[in-house]
């Protein structure tokens, strides 16, 4: 397994990426939650503007022919984990965010993480796929974290055999 890049090893291009791309995402979702549907494409197209203009986005080169051109609005919907985690800094209610990112008992609820180690900017925290790790490694549960190799943000249509075979293995367990 490849390791992920902590956010030591983030360059501070890396952490602006991050930083930007959640606001706008956070922002896109407030709009549409709240304002309308009309507001959340025109936040989403421009915040795709600035990334595209500035070469700013998460993505790699690996990932271009999958980009996602029209989002739809359960797209937006799918945008509220930035939304949540902005609200909960600003209210100083982190702990609320930071304790939803994995079940309690992984024992009861297993998790299968999968992510693509060409992504320029991963939007997990390290210490979650190291937990899932050691939970597999030390066979505490069937939670299990997999790297896909030579994979970006779309990886599970650029490597569908692989991803296909982890989660048809896991719900086999």
């Amino acid at each position: 397994m490849k390791d992920l890049p902590s956010a030591r090893s983030m360059t501070p291009s890396d952490i602006f990426v991050s930083l930007f791309y959640k606001i706008m995402f956070a922002i896109t979702f407030l709009c549409y939650r709240f304002v309308g549907t009309g507001l959340a494409y025109a936040v989403h197209f421009l915040g795709l503007g600035v990334m595209s203009s500035f070469k700013i986005g998460p993505l790699l080169e690996i990932d271009r022919d999958y980009e996602l051109c029209i989002p739809c609005p359960r797209l937006f919907y799918m945008m509220y984990p930035y939304y949540k985690l902005f609200q909960s800094l600003l209210t100083g209610n982190a702990k609320v965010f930071k304790d939803a990112t994995m079940p309690m008992d992984l024992k009861k609820t297993p998790c299968l993480y999968l992510y693509g180690t060409e992504k320029r900017v991963q939007f997990h925290e390290d210490i979650c796929v190291k937990v899932l790790e050691r939970e597999e490694k030390e066979g505490r549960s069937l939670s299990k974290a997999v790297a896909v190799e030579d994979a970006g943000h779309w990886l599970y249509v650029q490597k569908f055999d692989v991803c296909f075979n982890e989660v048809k293995t896991f719900l086999h367990k």
